[in-house]
């Protein structure tokens, strides 16, 4: 399969594992809890629900020292700017990292070296 069916695939997976919880959730969640103003920032919570699946599949991937590390010179961010994302939970990428983080769980997913 070329690489690039094989990165759309994995995207898929992911997004395709929690997407029954996440369609389940929101029905039972109808209400609109504190709606903000069409076209704010979204911060990271309830309301991201596409952000906490990738959030939680790739702090599965950050075991060891130094993970942090490697990962933000692939993200070309400080190690600090990852572990808002991913540890403390506080924060989102932007749309170009959260692509190249999909990118690199996938990678993680496959065993193969990220970059």
């Amino acid at each position: 399969m070329p690489h690039s069916l094989t990165l759309i695939a994995g995207l898929v997976d992911i997004f395709v594992d929690g997407a029954v919880d996440i369609a389940a959730e929101s029905q039972r969640k109808r209400k609109f809890r504190n709606r903000r103003r069409l076209g704010a920032t979204l911060r990271p919570g309830e309301n991201t629900p596409m952000w906490n699946l990738l959030w939680r599949e790739a702090q599965s991937h950050i075991h060891r020292y130094g993970d942090q590390a490697k990962l933000g010179r692939i993200l070309q961010v400080p190690r600090q700017r990852v572990s808002a994302f991913l540890t403390a939970g506080r924060e989102m990428s932007d749309a170009e990292r959260a692509v190249q983080l999909m990118a690199w769980v996938i990678a993680q997913r496959q065993g193969r070296p990220p970059g």
